[in-house]
């Protein structure tokens, strides 16, 4: 790889970070476990399940930029507004045993190694990636999040 990302590219990509995933822990720590775990808040999910789909987005980030540092590119998943439901059920499947503190740990633990692995990637696409796993993915969810507060 010829090119890395600058030192003012690294800040800014995890200032933006850094910055959505303050946001989105202060909404989360917010709201109780009882009212994150009540079915049908968010559609048929519940707060926990979002919680649980956005730790299972940044772990899909970890494996993005690990590829992008070892190969310089990553294979992106085929999904379509047919499948994308089912690829999100499925990321679902491991955190749907543990309990809402246990939920509530692994997102903060899989952010924490995202942010690591991004803090330490030179490949230039990182920026893009963390920010899409991040700021945009978590502002499709807020909103979500709000409703179960209410």
């Amino acid at each position: 790889m010829s090119a890395s990302i600058t030192f003012d590219e690294r800040l800014e990509m995890l200032q933006i970070a850094s910055k959505a995933w303050l946001e989105l822990k202060r909404l989360a720590d917010s709201i109780p476990d009882a009212a994150v775990e009540k079915h049908g808040t968010i559609g048929t999910w519940s707060g926990r399940d979002v919680l649980s789909h956005i730790a299972g987005w940044e772990a899909i980030g970890i494996d993005v930029i690990e590829q992008l540092e070892q190969t310089g590119e990553f294979e992106e998943p085929d999904l379509s507004d047919e499948t994308i439901d089912a690829f999100n059920e499925e990321l679902l499947i491991p955190y749907r045993a543990m309990t809402t503190p246990e939920v509530r740990r692994a997102i903060e633990d899989t952010h924490d190694a995202l942010m690591s692995i991004a803090e330490r990637a030179l490949h230039t696409k990182v920026p893009a990636v963390l920010i899409d796993i991040t700021r945009d993915h978590y502002n499709k969810h807020l909103d979500d999040l709000r409703g179960v507060t209410r």
